[in-house]
């Protein structure tokens, strides 16, 4: 390439340098009004690569996340005058506070060593329950959901009800629904709402098994993931609010790449390959109105106690003939769908003479994405204590249905037993017509609490808070502190080992010398000779303290005299080792001369252990 064409490269890109910086604009927008509680974006767009970026603050708003960076670029060639055209944006994610008109004050960008800056940014804040009840109502006919607050429109969280006018008691389901267009790597609810006036059931929470679907919304495709639902049984008529649910999702975004800036970076533009990031953002969904009816007096039965849904029954006995003191089992199961926790066991007038407990209630419920469904059994234990005809009576069970808006009632139907006396009982069978009051118990009109015999003691001799209360209360706390005091020494004198050699010395030496004792009546001359020297050195190693590699004739009298111990017990030690080296080789009868040497160094450790406690006062 000769010079000619490097020059023309070199004015050309040059030209497309000075086309693309001759109307640099730096301008800020938002939207002009927000909702309290409403979370928006403010971009700051600039048409230039710049540097040192700073942002405004944001002290009338709550700050969410950002900034986010982004670039696009596009280069045209009209009659060969090529130019160049740049956009930087920098996003924030703002949430309103509170109700006013707040001015976001101009942001500052570096480009070429000059300082830009961009125009203030007025926004007008209004109260949020006007949105919060078109977000609840927007969408009719059996499905409510509104739009949410928080993030972008790359994802956003809704929450749905399948129905916003029910009847008091009736179950409706909320989903929350996730809707993304970026890839989500991890979220977290960070509150749910309190569900005030709604008795409240669970009906997915596992967040390992969430799966997908799409759905197009404003022509836009989204993933679509079911987070939570829930479903709710309205315990109070009139309008109760759903608060929004608060979480905080991490997503993967693509950031477009720099090539390092420069001229080249300018007339290119960014790199083809971005790079991507993890991104937190804060989402909030929208609030719900659920507007629930008072359930109809009109035609209200007298055995309805507030059961709301579609239910039937069924009922049975186990046996209808029995003797006295028998039990029989009535049992019924009530099944549908509704707030099946809520049913309780019907007033049921026995007759009399039949000992009736508490019915054992069991539970088969489950929760779906349609809802509580299930059944609830009562099962009572019935023992007759006297003979007779009885007849259990019918028992009416009313609930609500609020498909058909109308009160529907179970009946369980009255069974009669045939009770015989019981074997043994001579009184005979008796009449169900007998009044509970009429049974008399003849003799023992008076049943004594107590009958057995007991002793009374005069006041103030109990044990409670008598001498020996107290000194039974203490010696505990005495004994632990003994405990204390004992342990604590205990670890001072395995902490230091000169000392604990000390103490042990006197009793491993005891143990040597029985050893050479023993060797000294099998008449092993060599034997005993070498325990007797191993006994008297580890002695005096351990009792004073003296290395092992350090023990000779001159350290044992110098450690006798820091001793301060009697200079002539340390010569008979010495003389004690000479006698066993001499008697290994010396003529003699070798059972006195053993008998001898054990019972000088018997004496001489007796005499030095005696020798340290007076040089210790």
């Amino acid at each position: 390439m000769n010079l000619k064409n490097l020059l023309f490269i070199f004015l050309t890109l040059w030209g497309i340098q000075l086309t693309a910086k001759d109307d640099i604009r730096f301008t800020a927008s938002s939207k002009p009004t927000v909702a309290v509680g409403e979370r928006f974006n403010l971009n700051f767009t600039v048409n230039a690569k710049g540097s040192n970026f700073r942002a405004p603050g944001f002290t009338d708003f709550k700050l969410l996340s950002g900034p986010f960076q982004s670039q696009s670029s596009a280069t045209q060639n009209i009659n060969g005058q090529i130019s160049q055209s740049i956009t930087i944006s920098y996003t924030y994610v703002l949430e309103a506070q509170k109700e006013g008109e707040f001015t976001i004050a101009p942001a500052v960008i570096r480009i070429d060593g000059k300082d830009y800056t961009s125009n203030p940014v007025k926004i007008v804040v209004t109260s949020s329950g006007a949105n919060s009840r078109q977000a609840a109502q927007a969408s009719q006919g059996g499905r409510s959901g509104g739009q949410s607050s928080g993030g972008s429109r790359e994802i956003f969280l809704k929450a749905i009800a399948n129905k916003t006018n029910p009847y008091q008691g009736e179950q409706v389901i909320v989903t929350y629904k996730l809707y993304t267009r970026v890839q989500v790597l991890n979220y977290n609810i960070e509150k749910l709402p309190s569900f005030e006036g709604f008795w409240s059931e669970n009906v997915n929470s596992n967040r390992d098994n969430i799966q997908g679907t799409t759905e197009w919304v404003d022509g836009v495709q989204y993933n679509v993931y079911d987070l939570r639902q829930i479903v709710l049984f309205p315990q109070k008529s009139g309008n109760l609010t759903l608060a929004p649910l608060d979480m905080e999702v991490t997503v993967r975004r693509v950031v477009q790449g720099q090539r390092g800036g420069g001229m080249l970076d300018e007339f290119f533009g960014p790199s083809f390959f971005g790079t991507s990031q993890a991104q937190k953002e804060s989402l909030k969904s929208n609030a719900l109105i659920i507007e629930a009816k008072a359930l109809p007096a009109q035609n209200r039965p007298s055995s309805f106690n507030g059961l709301v849904g579609n239910y039937s029954i069924k009922s049975a006995i186990d046996r209808e003939t029995l003797a006295a003191n028998d039990a029989v089992n009535l049992s019924f199961t009530i099944s549908g769908k509704g707030n099946i926790k809520m049913i309780e066991a019907p007033t049921i007038t026995f007759p009399p003479n039949l000992e009736v407990y508490d019915p054992k209630i069991n539970d088969n419920i489950s929760a779906s994405s349609s809802g509580i469904s299930g059944s609830r059994a009562f099962e009572y234990l019935i023992i007759p204590r006297t003979g007779g005809d009885y007849e259990l009576p019918e028992t009416e069970i009313a609930y609500f249905d609020p498909s058909s808006s109308s009160y529907h009632i179970l009946k369980i139907p009255s069974y009669k037993l045939q009770v015989s006396k019981a074997e043994g009982d001579a009184g005979g069978t008796n009449s169900s017509a007998v009044a509970q009051e009429d049974v008399q118990f003849i003799g023992s009109d008076v049943r004594f609490l107590i009958t057995k015999t007991f002793s009374l003691k005069p006041i103030g001799s109990v044990f409670f808070a008598s001498p020996l209360f107290f000194l039974f209360l203490f010696i505990p706390l005495l004994l632990f502190a003994l405990f204390i005091v004992i342990w604590r020494r205990r670890i001072k004198l395995h902490s230091d080992t000169a000392l604990l050699r000390n103490r042990k010395a006197d009793r491993i030496a005891q143990k040597r010398l029985k050893t050479a004792k023993n060797l000294m009546d099998k008449n092993d001359e060599p034997g005993f000779y070498t325990e007797i020297s191993k006994a008297l050195w580890g002695y005096i190693s351990d009792k004073l303290n003296i290395p092992t590699a350090r023990l000779s004739s001159g350290s044992v009298q110098q450690a006798f005299e820091n001793q301060q111990i009697d200079p002539a017990l340390a010569a008979d030690f010495l003389k004690i080792l000479d006698n066993c080296e001499f008697a290994r080789f010396a003529p003699g009868k070798p059972d006195e001369k053993m008998d001898s040497i054990f019972q000088g160094s018997l004496q001489l450790i007796r005499n030095i252990e005696k020798n340290l406690k007076i040089s210790s006062f």
